[in-house]
């Protein structure tokens, strides 16, 4: 939930991040990122696979810490995990056994929220998430965007003020994945909690974010911040829309052949995605537009 606080949520300066490898060696992930992140904002993070998106979200969550540099959460250190930060991971992370209301109990549950409270919130964020009339099935009863909406509900559930979202629509199909972008902003509309979200795809980032993060191939530098000022509801077929797409596409094409080249030349290198994944296709991806002058 936004705060009020007079340093951004979330800050980052000089943040680096390597790890050892094999020979005594490191590979760089992150390098000299600085960045600021403001309460109640939806910002997405983009960029060619391995170029340290995840990396990022988990220094948020606190589950890494840089290897130089300082990350800040309302002008504190972040230290490690904390309630105040959740992730949402691609993969559904539901326990089978539990149903649909005792999934989204749990991280109250380990919070030591009585059990009437508890119940009653989780049915709250089941009745945002549209699974109010789903709470007594299990998983195994359930489409993908159905799971994935549990998982929101279980990460809201607890009342974060920053919900860490790590290519979360990934594994949906392409209709499921329009439907859960829709949600995921009508959620975020009413609960305002601050929003970091990774994605390979450039038109999911311009529908949702208020501002993209563009990260290079690794190590990953913040190479431009582009702020998405159209107003939303946005039409993914309009002519802003397509110009902003065809303007990132422009920044990130250099970084993706960079990656490719990486991969295939040196095997992968770590990151946050499999060899082979880049800015998946979008709006203008078949055949170029022209783009009027500052369109973009």
């Amino acid at each position: 939930m936004p705060t009020s606080s007079p340093h951004p949520k979330i800050q980052a300066d000089g943040v680096n991040v390597a790890f050892p490898v094999a020979g005594g060696t490191t590979f760089q992930a992150i390098e000299d990122l600085t960045a600021s992140v403001e309460s109640g904002e939806f910002v997405c993070l983009l960029g060619p696979s391995g170029c340290g998106k995840s990396t990022f979200l988990n220094l948020v969550a606190g589950y890494q810490t840089p290897t130089w540099g300082t990350l800040t959460m309302d002008g504190e250190p972040i230290k490690g995990p904390g309630r105040d930060r959740v992730m949402v991971f691609q993969d559904y992370s539901l326990f089978e056994w539990r149903t649909v209301l005792h999934n989204v109990t749990f991280g109250l549950e380990m919070a030591g929220i009585p059990r009437r409270e508890r119940v009653e919130t989780a049915r709250e964020y089941l009745r945002l998430v549209g699974l109010a009339s789903s709470e007594d099935k299990y998983p195994h009863a359930l489409s993908g965007g159905m799971k994935q909406r549990v998982g929101i509900a279980r990460a809201l559930a607890i009342q974060p003020e920053v919900l860490l979202m790590d290519e979360p629509f990934g594994a949906l199909d392409a209709q499921t994945r329009l439907v859960m972008q829709d949600e995921m902003l009508r959620i975020w509309e009413e609960t305002r909690t601050t929003v970091l979200f990774v994605t390979h795809a450039v038109d999911e980032a311009i529908f949702l974010a208020d501002r993209i993060f563009v990260l290079t191939a690794s190590p990953g530098r913040l190479k431009a911040i582009v702020p998405v000022e159209m107003p939303r509801p946005r039409t993914r077929t309009s002519r802003d829309f397509v110009a902003l797409y065809e303007h990132l596409e422009d920044l990130l094409r250099d970084e993706v052949m960079t990656a490719v080249r990486r991969e295939a030349g040196e095997g992968a290198d770590g990151g946050d995605a499999a060899a082979g994944d880049g800015v998946q296709p979008g709006p203008g991806s078949r055949r170029r537009r022209p783009v009027e002058e500052g369109a973009a």
